[in-house]
């Protein structure tokens, strides 16, 4: 019979906990808590042990409650904020980020970065920027850069 680590059980505890929490605040969720994630990923053969899951990803999947949050989501998600950088994290929602992730050049997403916090300032009043908000500001964007 596997012995439950308790200092392995409350680690999976408070990560679950933070991942409830992140949820609850917006959709910037996974960016918030892809971190802790991966690690506890990393750590998985500590911590793991006695939790009644075979694999981290099983964990991970039921505590989510959405198949499509797997661990291989989340190693997506680091790849996005690091591109991004990391002040998306909560001023961006997930889908938004996901966007600009998959639709802009480096040289947009470089404009997009160093005027959004001021656009979003005064249009949207610090509300996290949505795929929307974004879309439209890179159509704004773009059509200023054909008319000059």
């Amino acid at each position: 019979m596997t012995q439950v680590n308790p200092m392995a059980s409350n680690e999976l505890e408070n990560l679950a906990r933070r991942i409830r929490a992140a949820k609850r605040e917006g959709e910037a969720w996974p960016m918030i808590v892809y971190e802790d994630i991966l690690t506890m990923a990393d750590r998985w053969d500590i911590v793991g042990r006695g939790s009644g899951h075979k694999t981290f990803n099983a964990w991970l999947v039921a505590e989510v409650t959405d198949r499509s949050w797997s661990l291989g989501k989340f190693k997506f998600v680091r790849d996005v904020v690091g591109k991004l950088g990391e002040h998306v994290r909560r001023t961006w929602q997930w889908l938004a980020a996901q966007w600009a992730y998959n639709n802009l050049s480096d040289e947009e997403l470089k404009i997009v970065r160093d005027s959004y916090t001021m656009w979003l300032q005064k249009q949207h009043h610090g509300h996290p920027l949505s795929r929307g908000m974004l879309q439209r500001h890179v159509r704004e964007m773009r059509a200023g850069k054909k008319a000059e």
